[in-house]
């Protein structure tokens, strides 16, 4: 499982193109030239952070470029980092092969489906069934304010972590994973096929039918000052639950994919 930061934008402050500020208004400064188009304010519409059209000439645009081919009166801003036209379908600037633009649909950060396909990173998630693929909805979600998250996926078929990676292959199960019985309790901690697994590793002294999640922090909760670095990556997560009425603590190094 792999903790990641995705509601932030891919800029900060000032967008790397002068002329075109996060405020969603046209910036006065001198305009810049993007490939070969001489933005001018009153021609370009600000979508979102990362996209924009040219209702003059027709093209829309990326932060980093031109979509070349795309066509202004239908392009729509499905995400900060996904888009479509009546024809075709984007992931960043990347255009997608093969996509049926029509029912191209954001689902989250990094995934994206049509009728046909589920794409991760713009790419066909190979495996993966488009008509069930959904988010699983964490059982409950951390409520304070944190910078990193957890994510994974579930088709009718199979459970995926949000590197689109199958979970029972992550976890090195022998037997398919049961979507319907699959839940992500909060943090590290899931439930496969009946028991409780904490940062892929099976955890058999835990009880997955009265096991409840509780949080997951930087900090332990005995510590009085229970001071959260959001800014600064720590070096350990503190992960705690309930089950059959005693507190279960584990430890998790700052994880990774």
């Amino acid at each position: 499982m792999c903790v990641r930061n995705h509601t932030l934008s891919q800029s900060h402050g000032r967008n790397p193109l002068s002329g075109w500020s996060l405020s969603g208004k046209a910036s006065v400064e001198p305009a810049p030239r993007v490939g070969s188009f001489q933005k001018n304010p009153q021609d370009f519409k600000i979508l979102n952070d990362n996209y924009g059209v040219d209702t003059r000439t027709g093209p829309a645009h990326h932060i980093y470029g031109i979509l070349t081919g795309s066509d202004a009166a239908t392009f729509e801003a499905l995400s900060y980092n996904s888009a479509r036209d009546k024809s075709q379908a984007y992931f960043g600037s990347q255009l997608i092969k093969d996509v049926d633009a029509s029912t191209f649909v954001y689902i989250n950060d990094d995934f994206n489906k049509d009728r046909n396909h589920v794409y991760f990173l713009g790419k066909i998630l190979a495996g993966a069934d488009p008509s069930t693929f959904e988010k699983v909805v964490q059982v409950r979600h951390l409520e304070k304010n944190r910078t990193q998250w957890t994510f994974f996926y579930k088709d009718a078929f199979k459970v995926f972590d949000d590197y689109g990676r199958d979970l029972a292959e992550k976890l090195k199960i022998d037997a398919p994973i049961d979507p319907t019985g699959f839940l992500h309790y909060g943090g590290w901690f899931v439930k496969v096929n009946g028991a409780v697994y904490f940062n892929n590793s099976l955890q058999q002294s835990i009880n997955p039918d009265t096991f409840e999640f509780l949080d997951c922090s930087a900090s332990r909760v005995s510590d009085p000052v229970g001071t959260f670095l959001d800014a600064i990556k720590p070096p350990e997560y503190f992960c705690y639950g309930l089950a059959d009425g005693e507190i279960v603590e584990r430890i998790i190094s700052y994880p990774g994919p």
